[in-house]
């Protein structure tokens, strides 16, 4: 499915690049990501996320794909700008840690904060300073 919804990108001035077929395709082309065939399971997981959630079909379809494939985290932008289209439905970043999958809660964020968190990780030393509210080593 995500291959069908992601068709182009476009610069800071909505205009799509010349270049977003292959952009997509090397995106897609990643050890990380886990193509994941829709059946019956993630269908049915899918309708219970919607219910719980309130987060629409194509939503759901994602994250229950992401539980299926034991996904310990979901990368998404959905819920990250201020300004949101007109719908319904609730957007995904809200749902960080509120699903749980292999007993774990999944984590939902944002490509740039993934990159924040394992740089931090990576380089304690020399990333980024912590947010108010995040955990700090005590020593």
């Amino acid at each position: 499915m995500a291959y069908a919804e992601t068709v182009r990108i476009k610069d800071e001035n909505e205009k799509e690049l010349a270049d977003s077929k292959a952009i997509i395709q090397e995106f897609f082309d990643k050890p990380w990501i886990v193509p994941v065939a829709t059946s019956i399971f993630i269908g049915e997981q899918a309708a219970e996320l919607q219910r719980i959630h309130e987060i629409d079909c194509a939503d759901a379809i994602h994250l229950a794909s992401a539980v299926f494939a034991h996904a310990p985290v979901f990368l998404t932008n959905d819920g990250a700008h201020a300004v949101k289209k007109k719908r319904k439905q609730k957007p995904m970043l809200p749902l960080d840690k509120k699903i749980m999958v292999d007993g774990k809660p999944l984590r939902i964020m944002t490509p740039q904060d993934y990159d924040e968190m394992l740089h931090r990780e990576a380089a304690p030393l020399t990333a980024p300073p912590f947010q108010d509210g995040e955990r700090r080593l005590e020593l």
